[in-house]
């Protein structure tokens, strides 16, 4: 936008920006095309034009290597699913050992799906890029990239030292075994940390080398799943506390205000329902993903740790999950809550202003909550942790009731070999 300003001799125009809109615009295709870039390295989300400011040049190409990629993903968690299922078929199931068949079975379905959204996302652009346009006077969130960039980079380091832990703990448990039977301590390490694979096929180094890559990318699908949520709920929070600044610091009350305050609300709840409709799958993969394991780590509690890594890795392990669980709840509960908040200006609106929008916009916020969902089975809200904590102590306590589905004296690893 440009405001024309006639000068003084009738004969010139000069054009000078608007200062209201003298600020860098900083696109939500921008900030977030880092942590797509990111995720493609290990075949998540394969588009093309990421990197380009145009989102007409985002693409999604059936007939490529990212596809491929992202298709041996897929391939790859599958497979180690189905081998840990045949390994249940052939020695009996152990809930204590049910962990790994869960990991790889959702992130399995988190593979599809971000395949699903990767070929989805150039709509989701072009509804978020309508909102940015039509609200270009709150300003862009300029630090919005900032943050993407350092929550990626936290989380992700937090998760590679957690696999890194992983490793240590294998290595460590084969050299306590003391099982010297074996040529390298590379089989000893795949014997312990794969034993549903190596207990059914022999080992051989290409064979080890694509079980390493098939864990190491399912492992990073995990996490790049609440990390995605986590970026996303900030993103769109932020546009919702754009409009609360703004309301808070009003000194109009004419209807015209109110009625501009209401259609912005509206579009930003019109994007949080739009981003729900391709994102609902993922939540209800990452929370099922997160409670199971969070019941499965409990139960593992009771099982005999013989090594100081073992320890390590296990209580690190369990702490990172319960942080990145609460983490994914609370960043998705943060567009609910902000999307509440006009209601503190709106009902300390005196009444000689009051109108019919700040009515409409009352019985809105009130009669369609905005938030992101778990396909529709439940909202992410602050009160929906205290939910998911106490379902999770009530599966806890079921599973006790079940026997001795963990042998006693037991210990987490076990030497196999």
């Amino acid at each position: 936008m440009r405001v024309i300003r006639k000068m003084k001799s009738d004969m010139a125009l000069t054009i000078e920006p608007d200062p209201t809109l003298a600020y860098p615009q900083h696109s939500f295709h921008e900030s977030f095309s880092f942590v797509i870039v990111f995720g493609q390295f290990f075949g998540i989300m394969p588009l093309y034009g990421m990197t380009r400011k145009n989102i007409q040049d985002v693409q999604f190409k059936w007939k490529s290597f990212r596809f491929l990629y992202a298709c041996y993903n897929i391939a790859g968690a599958f497979v180690m699913g189905a081998f840990c299922i045949l390994k249940f078929a052939l020695h009996g199931l152990m809930l204590d050992q049910a962990g790994p068949t869960s990991f790889y079975i959702l992130n399995f379905c988190g593979a599809v799906q971000f395949i699903v959204l990767a070929k989805n996302w150039s709509n989701v652009l072009k509804e978020w890029s309508l909102m940015e346009m039509s609200m270009r006077g709150y300003g862009s969130v300029v630090t919005m990239k900032r943050r993407h960039m350092i929550m990626t980079t936290v989380v992700m380091t937090l998760a590679l030292a957690e696999h890194l832990l992983f490793i240590g703990n294998a290595f460590t448990m084969g050299q306590h075994c003391g099982n010297f039977s074996l040529d390298s301590s590379d089989e000893i390490y795949f014997e312990l940390a794969f034993p549903s694979v190596f207990k059914v096929i022999e080992y051989s180094p290409w064979k080890a080398f694509f079980v390493e890559l098939a864990n190491v990318i399912s492992t990073v699908t995990w996490n790049y799943t609440d990390l995605f949520i986590m970026l996303i709920s900030c993103s769109l929070a932020a546009r919702f506390a754009q409009i609360n600044r703004r309301l808070k610091t009003n000194r109009v009350m004419h209807e015209k205000f109110w009625k501009e305050i209401r259609e912005d609300y509206s579009k930003v709840a019109h994007l949080v329902q739009v981003v729900d409709k391709h994102l609902a799958a993922l939540v209800t993969i990452s929370f099922f993903n997160n409670a199971f394991f969070l019941c499965v780590q409990l139960y593992n509690s009771l099982k005999i740790r013989s090594t100081p890594v073992e320890t390590i890795y296990y209580f690190y392990s369990f702490g990172f999950l319960v942080a990145r669980t609460i983490s994914v709840t609370l960043y998705g509960a943060w567009i609910n809550d902000e999307s509440r908040k006009p209601l503190e200006v709106l009902h300390s609106i005196p009444s000689e202003y009051y109108c019919e929008e700040i009515a409409r916009m009352i019985h809105q916020i009130n009669a369609s909550p905005v938030g992101i969902t778990g396909s529709r089975f439940f909202m992410i809200t602050r009160s929906f942790l205290l939910k998911m904590a106490s379902t999770i102590v009530t599966f806890e306590l079921m599973f006790l009731q079940f026997g001795p589905l963990v042998r006693p004296g037991s210990t987490t690893s076990e030497c196999v070999i």
